[in-house]
């Protein structure tokens, strides 16, 4: 009887580890009404598809002859409230052209599965080719997930200037933190529901870890962390930090009082000034 128990509690923990690790690779998908037309922007729709396969889609707004990327961290898509809408509204009345998109099994791009910004980088190379084509000056804004993915990509010499707010540095050590920022569960959770995540997707999530692209980002970088995000440690950014000034003069890092992704509903204002600034200089 016993060992009947035991059986049965074992096989609960399993399918209960399962499921969470089922449900961080698949989140919701957010998906709104609004458009860049309620800010008075005509766009239009566009669509990509991915070395792997995946369908891309965003929003194309036509400003001026230099063009930025938005992109949105995990859970979230273009039509994220907190900062995609902000910098949608706000960005093209500086003369900017935009490109807003979803990454894979986010928004209404394709993909059943987020592999937290390993092959989303692909996702990025394929609208950058397309933005390519469109412009010459091309800077990208990422978030969370989006500017751990927009650092990566600069080390492949994409993007002409990069704005990372909150990016992750070391996945082993924010998807710890994650377990309570996203599930409301215990740290130590990570060490039995990593081994479903890495079945399920059997991927190299240590390729995701900044700390191994210093060297080979060579081009302007503009680091906003929060001194009180619960899910990227401040130290953490502060030694990537450290690391890439050593070989990247043009890196610089602006530390606010905010938490995640929330240093722009601190002060809009100062902000958008810090952001253009960087942008035009």
């Amino acid at each position: 009887m016993i060992i009947l128990i035991a059986v049965i509690i074992i096989l609960i923990l399993f399918l209960f580890f399962g499921y969470v690790a089922y449900q961080f690779i698949t989140p919701k998908r957010l998906v709104r009404g609004w458009t860049p037309k309620d800010f008075g922007y005509e766009y239009e729709n566009f669509s990509v598809k991915t070395v792997d396969g995946v369908d891309v889609k965003g929003w194309h707004i036509k400003g001026g002859e230099e063009c930025i990327i938005l992109l949105h961290g995990y859970g979230r898509s273009r039509w994220d409230d907190v900062y995609m809408k902000r910098l949608i509204a706000h960005l093209p009345q500086g003369g900017y052209s935009l490109i807003a998109f979803d990454f894979r099994a986010h928004g209404e791009s394709g993909g059943k599965h987020t592999t937290l910004g390993y092959l989303e980088l692909m996702d990025l190379e394929a609208v950058y080719k397309w933005v390519r084509k469109r412009y010459q000056k091309i800077y990208i804004i990422g978030f969370s997930m989006g500017a751990n993915i927009a650092l990566r990509a600069a080390s492949r010499g994409i993007g002409d200037k990069i704005i990372a707010d909150s990016p992750f540095v070391n996945i082993n050590t924010t998807a710890k933190r994650a377990m309570k920022y996203f599930a409301g569960l215990p740290k130590f959770m990570y060490y039995f529901i990593k081994p479903f995540v890495m079945v399920f997707q059997r991927i190299k999530y240590y390729e995701l870890n900044l700390m191994s692209y210093v060297r080979e980002i060579n081009v302007p970088v503009f680091i906003i962390a929060g001194r009180n995000d619960r899910l990227v440690a401040i130290d953490e950014i502060k030694e990537f930090f450290k690391s890439i000034k050593i070989s990247n003069p043009r890196a610089s890092l602006w530390i606010t009082e905010g938490e995640h992704v929330r240093s722009l509903l601190l002060n809009e204002e100062l902000y958008f000034k810090k952001i253009l600034e960087f942008l035009m200089v």
